[in-house]
């Protein structure tokens, strides 16, 4: 993880505070680069690419919805393997949700990539976009200030590592396993997600009875 030195990288940015955000952030590029990084936890170079580094960012083709159905399906190019084989690998994420009544991130990350896509045509005056370009075109730097701009709107010294951040601890809240954590992350260290394993109630059973966190006193 880059050095945030000013971030307060352990702040978990809520349902609530991404709402706030979007009220403020108007640009279609924007608002999918954020609600991308918020619902998959991805790394910001995993979702926008860096150029300067020559990596590649997701592609249209990269995320595939079924509203109806009520699941979004993500194709994520995984950072961190050895040199020279960035975006060989990739992860496929998988969010579920409820067509009736989608979640608000849900809502905004659709109808960011729509406009974009409606811009991308507009640009290239086609109806048919190559399903192979890139989403992004922009640096790090550029990722950061976006990140930067939507902490300022909270008031809380944000990094992009908050979004990621954000959705393992939610996921963790949900009850989800170690596995399922280090797959979102794109790790295969354990002590990566230490972090996120006491981030919900745990419950277990000793001597044929329920305990949770807090003793009984004798």
């Amino acid at each position: 993880m880059p050095k945030y030195s000013r971030a307060n990288i352990r702040h978990t940015v809520r349902d609530e505070e991404f709402r706030k955000i979007m009220k403020h952030i108007i640009r279609p590029r924007e608002r999918l680069f954020l609600s991308l990084i918020y619902c998959t936890g991805a790394r910001p170079s995993e979702v926008a690419g860096d150029p300067e580094r020559k990596k590649k960012g997701m592609t249209y083709e990269d995320i595939q919805f079924d509203f109806d159905k009520g699941e979004i399906i993500f194709s994520v190019p995984v950072s961190k393997i050895e040199e020279g084989h960035y975006a060989i690998e990739r992860r496929t994420l998988s969010l579920e949700f409820d067509p009736e009544k989608p979640d608000y991130p849900i809502r905004v990350l659709i109808q960011s990539l729509n406009d974009m896509i409606e811009k991308e045509q507009y640009k290239q005056d086609t109806k048919n976009i190559d399903p192979h370009t890139q989403i992004f075109d922009f640096c790090r730097k550029t990722g950061y200030n976006i990140v930067r701009r939507a902490g300022n709107i909270i008031g809380i010294n944000i990094c992009p590592y908050n979004f990621r951040h954000s959705r393992l601890t939610q996921l963790s809240e949900q009850g989800a396993g170690i596995e399922t954590l280090m797959y979102f992350k794109g790790s295969r260290d354990i002590k990566s997600i230490s972090n996120y394993l006491h981030a919900r109630e745990i419950k277990y059973k000793l001597g044929g009875k329920d305990r949770g966190d807090k003793q009984e006193k004798n």
